[in-house]
């Protein structure tokens, strides 16, 4: 992939051990991932700073600066790191306990878990791969039936279908998660098991502590409260995770897809960019290739709106995270040519003025330049989901990294010293790629007073 390539639906993959060398991330930036993911619920901080470097060297190897996020472990009920894998079978009787020392039950990692569990309730591990009806709770302990076959594994998460647990939004796990990412280069933070808006102040508040308050943070909403709080977490959130497995473990399969839809359009009237993950392309752990239905999925995730779409499991443990990236971006892309998603009202001046940069340069079918300082202007641009390249000129490498998983924004690292310069320079930067098409350039600044907007090789 050309640096200056133009994508209007961003990929972001996961690093893990199919993908953490510096030669397989070059090779997924190049074949369209805008955004690199170190989930921080596995491996320790020397696993994660292996995942960074290699990175910033791929980085290095382009000439670009990609969408570095942390994301956080969060609040979550585990089966055991120390048990060894058990097999079960559908109508098998079992204990859940939280005494990890005992052999003749399930030990889990919080005590929450039985303290809303109730007799009928659905016990579900590892997004749905195994289900239980609890049949007794006493204590901190349960017994259950197997309602399917298979294996448990150490760190399986544990979930109560349709309820959410009683657990603090930020554990010790993140906070030395969050030591860790104060030295690197972090652009966004993701939030796992966002309940409420007040989580999100509480981990904006940790990271103002930290002197990490420049970090976006991005919710993931995976639980009954996420979904019912869903407006008030958008609001408070720099973007919202669909976070689909999670979600598939409260909510029956006939029922996600209104889920999803919900979520989208809750960020699309809040103007928050919104990442589509789980399940995108999972065939791809052991194939070459995707399904129909895979790349079905992702056509409904673009109609609807998606900023980016997150492969997970596909690119950090799967056989082919290369082509897993190409994939996403191909479908991606053809999804886009065959639809384009409802934009929201616009609200005031500047937005009116972004939404009208777009309408025109869509009119003439002309690439749209401008450069920013602060990244208003481009979020803006990007909430309209325009349908043709904003390119835009940034001075820093952490606007660089954020702007990267918006919605038609390509950032292009430069400096200048006014509105006016930038947007001059870029058009430097970019003729030779963009060759002889109708370009529009927009500098805007109400602050500076600059107002300008122009019109180049038009041609009739």
């Amino acid at each position: 992939m050309n640096p200056h390539e133009w994508m209007p639906v961003k990929i972001i993959a996961t690093l893990g051990p199919s993908s953490q060398d510096p030669k397989t991330i070059e090779s997924m930036i190049r074949e369209g991932a805008w955004g690199l993911r170190i989930n921080m619920s596995h491996g320790d901080p020397d696993y994660w700073n292996l995942l960074v470097e290699n990175a910033l060297e791929a980085e290095s190897q382009l000439g670009i600066h990609v969408a570095l996020i942390a994301d956080l472990e969060g609040p979550r009920v585990r089966v055991s790191r120390q048990i060894t894998p058990i097999k079960v079978r559908e109508g098998d009787k079992l204990r859940f306990c939280i005494d990890s020392e005992r052999t003749d039950c399930i030990p889990v990692s919080d005590a929450a878990l039985f303290r809303v569990m109730e007799e009928g309730d659905t016990i579900i591990l590892g997004d749905g791969i195994l289900w239980f009806t609890v049949t007794r709770v006493s204590g901190s302990h349960a017994e259950a039936i197997s309602r399917a076959s298979g294996s448990i594994k150490p760190s399986m998460g544990v979930a109560i279908r349709g309820k959410d647990l009683p657990l603090p939004p930020i554990t010790r796990h993140d906070e030395e998660a969050i030591k860790f990412i104060k030295n690197k280069p972090f652009s966004h933070v993701m939030m796992s098991y966002v309940r409420s808006g007040e989580n999100i102040d509480a981990l904006r508040g940790k990271l103002r502590e930290k002197g990490l308050d420049h970090l976006n943070i991005i919710a993931k909403i995976e639980s009954p409260g996420g979904v019912m709080n869903a407006e008030e977490i958008a609001e408070k959130s720099d973007g919202i995770v669909i976070a689909r497995g999670d979600l598939g473990m409260h909510y029956s399969l006939e029922d996600m897809p209104v889920v999803q839809t919900e979520l989208a359009w809750t960020g699309l009237a809040k103007k928050k960019p919104v990442i589509v993950a789980t399940e995108l392309l999972t065939s791809m752990i052991d194939r070459v290739t995707p399904t129909r239905s895979e790349i079905t999925d992702i056509f409904q995730a673009v109609k609807e709106g998606a900023d980016a779409l997150l492969l997970t499991a596909e690119t950090a443990i799967g056989k082919y995270p290369v082509r897993a990236v190409a994939w996403a971006r191909r479908a991606a892309n053809r999804a886009f040519e065959n639809s384009q998603p409802v934009r929201p009202a616009s609200m005031d001046r500047p937005e009116n003025l972004a939404l009208g940069l777009i309408e025109l340069a869509e009119s003439i079918d002309a690439p749209l330049l401008v450069y920013s300082i602060g990244g208003r202007l481009p979020n803006r641009l990007a909430n309209f989901k325009p349908g043709i390249p904003v390119y835009v000129g940034v001075g820093s490498v952490l606007l660089e990294r954020k702007l990267r998983i918006r919605w038609g924004i390509a950032p292009v690292l430069l400096k200048a010293e006014s509105y006016i310069e930038g947007m001059e320079k870029l058009y430097e930067k970019l003729s030779g790629y963009l060759g002889g098409r109708l370009i529009v350039l927009a500098a805007w600044s109400r602050e500076e007073g600059v107002f300008e907007i122009k019109i180049r090789n038009l041609r009739y």
